[in-house]
């Protein structure tokens, strides 16, 4: 080799070149296992296959989900609470049933009262046929009854009176 071959800025750019290619591969030996060890803790593919247990959840009420009680992916046992239903639409549906219930007992209490004021009537009416007496908003038109209908103490001058 000629002298010039081996002044000092010559070894400098060779102490340089070895060094950066030394600090290259070091670089590349570096990149190389973070990059494995990333792709070895969170994997990726585009065309993964994946098998779990799916379970399909419905309720027996139909309506909106007002609180949902679980996260993705929770192990959930039997009895846990998933989710609430808006209770609203049901509650008016109850409260509309128990203001029917209440209009349904009001009705049976006034047919009873009916029946009862048309037993009182009946009564009255009998009594009126045994000639026991009459109250005066009776009013019974005698005059068109058959004579054989008329009751033997009632005489025809009081059932000329209601005409």
């Amino acid at each position: 080799m000629t002298a010039a071959a081996t002044s000092p800025s010559d070894r400098a750019k060779c102490l340089a070149g070895r060094s950066f290619g030394i600090a290259a591969v070091t670089c590349a030996v570096v990149l190389s296992f973070l990059t494995w060890w990333e792709l070895d803790i969170r994997p990726r593919t585009d065309d993964a296959y994946l098998r779990a247990n799916v379970v399909g959840i419905a309720a027996n009420v139909a309506g909106y989900i007002t609180e949902l009680a679980v996260v993705d992916n929770q192990a959930v046992t039997v009895g846990d609470l998933l989710f609430r239903v808006d209770v609203r639409p049901y509650q008016a549906a109850l409260d509309l049933a128990v203001a029917n219930l209440g209009y349904v007992d009001f009705e049976i209490q006034a047919l009873k009262d009916a029946i009862e004021q048309r037993a009182a009537a009946i009564a009255e009416a009998e009594a009126i046929a045994l000639g026991q007496g009459v109250t005066l908003p009776t009013r019974i038109r005698f005059d068109r009854l058959p004579a054989a209908a008329i009751p033997s103490g009632i005489t025809t001058k009081f059932s000329t009176l209601w005409r």
